[in-house]
């Protein structure tokens, strides 16, 4: 079971994602911005002791937080 968190504030992205993993034993979640992104991923942490595989492009800078710094922020949040 993989856990697949999608970053990106394109619904066409989003969209394509949720159509090309739609199998039940994965979890996926779609975030449109990287604020909703890190909520996700602290809550991925929290529930299930591990972070999610995130795909997100880096240079969308959607609810003020830049691809970048949203893939930086949600590794020092989750790791030990």
């Amino acid at each position: 079971m993989a856990t697949i968190l999608v970053i990106d504030d394109e619904s066409s992205i989003l969209h394509a994602f949720r159509r090309a993993f739609g199998d039940p034993e994965d979890t996926l979640q779609t975030a449109s911005d990287g604020s909703e992104g890190l909520e996700l991923v602290g809550y991925f942490a929290s529930k299930y002791g591990e972070r999610p595989l995130r795909i997100l492009d880096l240079g969308a800078g959607a609810g003020g937080v830049s691809g970048s710094c949203t893939y930086s922020s949600s590794e020092r949040s989750t790791t030990s």
